[in-house]
């Protein structure tokens, strides 16, 4: 799993995840996005694993309680 988190005026944007082949193609896709969305001084970057982990948590969290 590929885990993102976008951020501007150091303020989390986004998080989200891929569990498909990540390549160059689906990188520069990911930072068009981003900047489309949120200006050009937002940054896209990989989850540390600790963020991953808590992410995950979250994640299973909302699928429980619907």
């Amino acid at each position: 799993m590929f885990a993102f988190i976008i951020k501007k005026d150091l303020q989390v944007k986004e998080t989200f995840s891929y569990e498909v082949p990540f390549n160059e193609t689906t990188q520069q896709s990911l930072i068009e996005y981003t900047h489309a969305n949120y200006g050009p001084e937002a940054m896209l970057r990989q989850m540390t694993d600790e963020e991953k982990a808590d992410f995950t948590l979250q994640a299973q969290d909302s699928i429980e309680t619907k």
